[in-house]
């Protein structure tokens, strides 16, 4: 399993404290786009920002996070 595999994995299983100890893949699709890039697509986009912070706080070892809209793009 390479990294990026294993990443997509993580953010999939991150439990979510402000969703009701839910898990991302509850709220979102977690897309590898190229070896290098996740893609997160949130469900309903008043929840964007509490998986964004989520994926922030647990410090991967990722080059970028950005945000468009209900889209987080994880870099590493």
């Amino acid at each position: 399993m390479n990294t990026i595999t294993q990443l997509e994995n993580t953010i999939c299983h991150l439990e979510l404290a402000e969703l009701a100890h839910t898990t991302v893949s509850a709220h979102a699709v977690v897309q590898t786009i190229d070896p290098n890039t996740l893609a997160v697509v949130v469900f309903c986009g008043h929840n964007t920002q509490i998986i964004e912070d989520a994926i922030r706080s647990q410090h991967y070892n990722t080059k970028e996070i950005t945000t468009t809209s209900d889209i987080i793009t994880v870099t590493i």
